[in-house]
């Protein structure tokens, strides 16, 4: 039940990191916030 959770709400940003590792692109994320982010949606990047 836990790895469900963990999946991203959105497709798009999966999308968004198959093509930067086509161009073979480098994403660096930095999170700093006080409100909700979701993570595993990000995590796919």
């Amino acid at each position: 039940e836990a790895h469900k959770l963990l999946q991203p709400a959105d497709k798009t940003l999966k999308e968004m990191a198959i093509e930067f590792a086509e161009y073979q692109v480098c994403v660096d994320v930095f999170i700093t916030t006080q409100s909700y982010v979701d993570i595993a949606s990000i995590s796919v990047i």
